[in-house]
């Protein structure tokens, strides 16, 4: 994820009201915290579904996870260098 665009997850839970989460470092550290945007039922998936926006959070990390809830995403890395080797990738392929 690049530290400075926008961050938006999506998170199912059948919550009619806002749910309060965190961004955690791998040490279990809250970098940033709010809560969520109720969307409702999603129309491909039909779960009834949360939106986190923590595109506030500019700073970088790895292994940095969301919590909502008891629920953690899977570990992911904010960097300001995401696309550099995007080049060198593409030739790649």
């Amino acid at each position: 994820i690049l530290a400075h665009g926008p961050k938006t997850a999506i998170l199912p839970n059948a919550s009619t009201q806002p749910l309060p989460w965190s961004l955690t470092d791998a040490n279990g550290r809250v970098l940033a915290s709010g809560k969520t945007k109720v969307f409702g039922a999603d129309r491909w998936s039909g779960d009834h579904v949360h939106q986190v926006d923590f595109g506030g959070f500019t700073g970088t990390g790895k292994a940095l996870a969301l919590k909502v809830g008891e629920a953690y995403s899977r570990p992911f890395d904010v960097s300001a260098s995401v696309y550099d080797r995007l080049p060198y990738d593409a030739f790649a392929y």
